[in-house]
């Protein structure tokens, strides 16, 4: 806190005295600085913004582990499982969506610390391919469910019904069944974002900010 006193036409701060016109311009300093301190341009926000749209999507996460892990943690049924009506496949297209969504994203965050205006076409670029996921997993979707294998004489193997870290197929796919609905409304959101925006804060009409 300062300390200020007064002396005709001087004013003495913290020990220090000066003219008002001296202090003024002192005063204006520190708030502009304060303020640069505080405030984030709209570019800065985005890499932020977007992982809080990710949040909902974190089956992400889980659909490639499955694939990947899957045989460490269940030997060849695993193998058994993923050859049935062609699983496989799907499983790696969305191995690969998933992985080309999440290299836009670090290629998002790069650009943002420099502050580049570039990064909107990412942004966009990152809707497109949320979409190009979405049908990757719903065609995933089908197919696990058309096969009926959550109700076959796998059900009761943890391939099917592991829940927690060794997350099996059943849970796995109604995970994926929600997130399909969720990443609908995670590229509205995107489309929000991807426009440059005409002034500061704009980021918080699409994210909405301060809302319960």
């Amino acid at each position: 806190m300062e300390a200020i006193g007064y002396q005709s036409q001087y004013i003495i701060v913290n020990g220090v005295r000066m003219t008002m016109t001296e202090y003024n311009k002192m005063k204006r300093a520190k708030n502009k600085a304060k303020r640069k301190k505080k405030e984030l341009s709209e570019i800065q926000l985005l890499p932020s913004d977007i992982k809080t749209l990710m949040r909902n999507v974190k089956v992400f996460k889980s659909l490639v582990a499955f694939y990947n892990n899957g045989y460490k943690q269940w030997g060849t049924i695993h193998r058994v499982l993923l050859r049935i009506d062609d699983m496989e496949t799907r499983f790696v297209v969305v191995k690969l969506r998933i992985h080309e969504v999440n290299s836009i994203i670090e290629n998002i965050c790069e650009i943002a610390k420099k502050k580049e205006k570039s990064v909107y076409a990412y942004v966009q670029k990152l809707s497109y391919k949320m979409i190009e996921t979405k049908e990757c997993m719903q065609s995933l979707y089908d197919v696990v469910m058309g096969t009926n294998v959550i109700n076959s004489p796998f059900a009761t193997h943890e391939i099917i019904s592991g829940t927690g870290r060794r997350l099996g197929l059943k849970i796995l796919m109604y995970k994926t069944y929600d997130a399909i609905a969720e990443i609908d409304n995670i590229i509205n959101k995107l489309h929000g974002l991807e426009e440059i925006p005409n002034s500061v804060y704009d980021n918080s009409r699409v994210m909405n900010y301060g809302k319960a």
